[in-house]
């Protein structure tokens, strides 16, 4: 336990079944506390959107994989077992300032600390494709879910650095020092300064042979307008079923 949330990561000295190097992890870790501490994010549009496609229901079981400053939970019913997971503490505790009642986990995707069937609902909003194997991920969303459960994704396009130069400048909560900060870490890549260490980009045709390639069967795969045109789009919007249920 740290601070009153339980550390499942695989560090220098513990059991590690996962074969994740734990040095580049622990880079990881650092890297992803930097960013969350200067509260760089915001895709609540987007979120909205996700969880609208699922719409979870008072009681059911909840787990955002990846949850980041915990945005997801603003639209999520207070009513649900909310579960908040992610690699890094210092987003886990923005995630449990902003909502108490969610249970927060320090952890990995790759490696869930929960038994066979915990949730209803797993989501997984813009953090798959920065996981050290987001295979693994989907395998383990798969296993976490119970039978008919859904995997909900947000997942970038190629034309990423596109929404960069676009969509930052008509986004409704824009700010220009925040638009500097986002601009800053994209390009921080010497001096030991910040960047994303495993980031991950889909062509649609990409994005479907890598979600038909996991144990989950594909519901739907669309373009999220959010803020922008949808030809403009900078995310898919992935919803995912286990078979069962």
């Amino acid at each position: 336990m740290r601070a009153g949330i339980p550390d499942f990561l695989p560090r220098p000295g513990r059991p590690n079944a996962t074969g994740v190097d734990t040095a580049e992890l622990a880079a990881t870790v650092d890297n992803y506390d930097a960013i969350h501490d200067a509260s760089l994010f915001n895709v609540s549009v987007e979120m909205r959107e996700a969880v609208s496609r699922v719409r979870p229901q008072d009681g059911q079981r909840l787990l955002d994989a990846g949850c980041g400053m915990g945005l997801l939970f603003d639209h999520v019913p207070a009513g649900c077992h909310s579960v908040a997971l992610d690699v890094s503490h210092v987003a886990l505790d923005k995630t449990r300032a902003r909502h108490p009642h969610v249970r927060t986990v320090q952890g990995m995707g790759e490696a869930l600390p929960f038994p066979e069937g915990s949730f209803d609902l797993v989501f997984s909003m813009g953090s798959l494709e920065h996981f050290i194997s987001p295979e693994k991920g989907l395998e383990e969303f798969s296993r976490v879910l119970v039978p008919g459960g859904r995997a909900v994704l947000l997942l970038p396009k190629k034309a990423f650095l596109l929404r960069n130069a676009i969509h930052y400048y008509i986004y409704p909560n824009f700010h220009p020092v925040q638009f500097v900060r986002r601009a800053l870490l994209r390009l921080r890549r010497f001096g030991g300064m910040h960047v994303q260490i495993r980031d991950r980009h889909f062509t649609r045709p990409e994005l479907v042979a890598f979600l038909r390639a996991s144990p989950l069967a594909v519901e739907e795969v669309l373009d999220v307008p959010g803020t922008v045109p949808s030809a403009l789009a900078y995310v898919y919007l992935a919803v995912l079923r286990k078979a069962g249920g």
